[in-house]
């Protein structure tokens, strides 16, 4: 889904693995320690309550539980059929004390609706300033900052996989993160990979973009305005169908924006 799209109803996804996973996990435990909020309850205040999200958290309610897409899993064989959700004890937990004694994962801690995760994207394109509200959860400089190239030195450091999975049952083996014909130097962000040249989607320079564990896709192009998500609940990661969805979903929204001569290009706000 783009943003630039017709907004229609969305169902509530488990956003597994979204960020560099241990990483932003101890960046979460750090914060909790500072600020002396659990990581949730500090992203309600300061990121989905300035944006007006309404279905994005930890521990989803009532209403978020009866739209749950439901997890499924493609074996071997090529039969699909649903199973167990890998994260259970967040939909169970009624109490507040279940939910304290439950770990805040900062890498994979969300259940949202895709329509409205995206709105969080939207920052980066406004300089951390959000574009239907006027709410700031980012310095600009932070944004810039998210966006360097952290490993200039490992052009080639998503290139080097082949090798079986650990748990074949939630992820395929890959060869590389990203393929890019010619393999132009990749880099990374401070939360995210970056294509540092221009994709044959159609994405610019420099767009970031990250994953999820269920086979879940964003990405963020600052240089033509764009940013987009694809989300599915199936294991395990590495869905052929589902990346291929994911390419060709990306390629029309490039392709349409081309058609309209950049018409619906968003404003910037500041």
């Amino acid at each position: 889904m783009g943003v630039r799209r017709k907004r229609h109803r969305s169902t509530v996804l488990r956003l597994v693995a979204d960020s560099l996973k241990i990483n932003i996990d101890w960046a979460g435990i750090a914060l909790e320690r500072i600020t002396n909020m659990s990581l949730n309850d500090y992203m309600q205040k300061h990121i989905f309550e300035p944006l007006g999200l309404k279905n994005i958290s930890m521990f989803p309610n009532a209403d978020m539980k009866a739209q749950l897409a439901r997890m499924h899993h493609v074996w071997k064989d090529g039969k699909t059929e649903e199973r167990d959700h890998i994260y259970r004890r967040p939909l169970r937990a009624a109490t507040d004390e279940q939910k304290k004694a439950i770990f805040n994962s900062g890498g994979a801690g969300c259940f949202a609706k895709p329509s409205e995760y995206v709105q969080i994207l939207t920052c980066f394109l406004n300089g951390g300033v959000h574009p239907k509200t006027n709410k700031r959860i980012l310095k600009e400089e932070t944004v810039d900052e998210m966006f360097k190239n952290t490993i200039p030195q490992f052009p080639d450091f998503a290139r080097q996989g082949g090798d079986p999975a650990a748990k074949s049952d939630l992820a395929n083996p890959a060869p590389e993160f990203y393929p890019q014909e010619g393999n132009p130097p990749q880099g990374w962000g401070l939360t995210f990979f970056l294509t540092i040249a221009p994709g044959a989607t159609g994405r610019g320079e420099n767009t970031a973009w990250w994953a999820g564990l269920a086979n879940l896709f964003w990405w963020c192009d600052r240089q033509k305005g764009v940013v987009g998500m694809i989300a599915s609940q199936i294991l395990p990661f590495g869905n052929m169908q589902v990346l291929g969805q994911w390419f060709a979903c990306e390629k029309a929204v490039y392709d349409g924006l081309a058609e309209g001569d950049g018409k619906d290009m968003p404003l910037r706000v500041n």
